[in-house]
């Protein structure tokens, strides 16, 4: 997920909406220092809880208040009110699960523009194409 959101074209476009502030979670052996503190609360906190990784969510910049989350319900519904409904999409890779990054990316972002959101389509949609 990291590398569609770092290539040149795509970064632009999120940097100009959003700031990422990635949190490591679930480590294993030596990498388990990595971890930041109270990362694994926060992710149960905004529904994350045995739902794997990667799982995002967006923030209100000036609340801080959960808008979205990674948790797509049974129908591709956005669940983030009901946690225990919804299965993370980790890396939007499938093209249901790039539809409805797309429309968590809408809530999230309502001004980002449809060539932007568009890009930022295209840009996951390589990734099955190019096999991962």
């Amino acid at each position: 997920m990291q590398g569609v959101l770092d290539k040149p074209e795509i970064k632009a476009i999120w940097d100009k909406y959003f700031v990422s502030t990635p949190i490591v979670v679930l480590e294993n052996g030596e990498k388990e220092k990595l971890e930041n503190p109270g990362g694994e609360a926060l992710m149960e906190s905004v529904g994350g809880k045995d739902q794997g990784i990667p799982f995002f969510y967006f923030a209100d910049a000036k609340t801080g208040k959960m808008i979205v989350n990674s948790l797509k319900g049974p129908a591709g519904e956005i669940t983030c009110n009901g946690f225990s409904k919804g299965t993370n999409i980790g890396c939007p890779y499938e093209p249901d699960e790039i539809a409805f990054f797309m429309t968590i990316l809408k809530k999230a972002a309502p001004k980002m523009t449809e060539a932007e959101r568009a890009k930022i389509q295209e840009a996951f949609g390589s990734l099955k194409k190019a096999g991962g």
